[in-house]
């Protein structure tokens, strides 16, 4: 499973975007689930993860979050048949994020 994307910046938070597809054969994986959490680092210097939002991939693969503020977010996609894949990213005001490959 792979996925491409990007974010796009309205005022103070991002809307982020991104498609899952089969890495080998680059067809769309319709109703991929995926999960967004927001990363943050606790006083002891461990990391903490918190659920922002979940959604299904639609028919063509494609997945949105919209209205993030800035910060570091992990993104976790899972597909019955396929290894479960997570990305790590940061918002922090780009015009464009790439989340894929």
């Amino acid at each position: 499973m792979c996925w491409c994307g990007a974010a796009r910046t309205v005022a103070q938070t991002t809307n982020v975007s991104a498609r899952t597809v089969d890495a080998d054969t680059g067809d769309a994986l319709a109703r991929a689930t995926s999960q967004l959490f927001r990363i943050r680092t606790r006083q002891d210097g461990r990391a903490d993860t918190t659920f922002v939002a979940g959604t299904y991939a639609d028919a063509q693969g494609h997945i949105a979050f919209g209205q993030l503020p800035s910060g570091n977010y992990l993104l976790r996609l899972s597909f019955l048949g396929y290894k479960t894949t997570e990305k790590r990213f940061r918002i922090s005001g780009e015009a464009d994020l790439k989340l894929g490959n």
